[in-house]
């Protein structure tokens, strides 16, 4: 940028040396006012260049700083109880634990599967109804009195490793 304002100020001398023989002192006024315009813009410049600069350095600073974010550890669902234990058609039953989703969790129940949700990710509530009849109960033997079901609970952290047991009385 210097060399192009000194070769600007060579050609605006040379110019009024031919125009008018000498500098005059109109020439130098108006180179005068000339270079303090360049100077002001080239000032207006720099400061802008400078400003845009510590922008971008605040911006590369920032994104290269080591941020420490805890990473979040997702671990399968436990399941710690059932209560009850044991109950027949219709019983409404409490699985206890840890790692259940607010909003989707699957229940294997042994018989099937269903929907729950857990309102504070350590309880869903299912309700015991198996698909075989109810008729069934009536031809309870010393060896079939009972059918003990493994329920397992899934969601997106996982599935389950220790199911949890409920005793189907008929």
């Amino acid at each position: 940028m210097t060399k192009w304002l000194v070769a600007f100020l060579l050609v605006v001398s040379l110019g009024a040396f031919v125009g008018g023989g000498l500098f005059t002192e109109r020439a130098f006024a108006q180179t005068d006012s000339l270079q303090t315009m360049v100077r002001a813009e080239l000032v207006r410049l720099i400061n802008r260049l400078v400003s845009l600069l510590r922008e971008r350095l605040a911006v590369l600073q920032e994104t290269d700083r080591e941020v420490d974010v805890p990473e979040e550890t997702s671990s399968p669902p436990v399941i710690s109880a059932v209560s009850p234990s044991s109950g027949t058609f219709g019983m409404m039953v409490e699985i206890s634990g840890n790692g259940f989703s607010k909003t989707d969790n699957t229940i294997y129940t042994g018989y099937g599967k269903t929907k729950a949700t857990s309102p504070d990710g350590q309880t869903l509530s299912l309700t015991i109804n198996p698909p075989f009849p109810r008729e069934l109960g009536r031809l309870k033997t010393a060896s079939f009195p009972e059918i003990r079901l493994r329920i397992y609970v899934e969601n997106e952290n996982g599935r389950t490793e220790i199911p949890g047991g409920f005793v189907f009385n008929f």
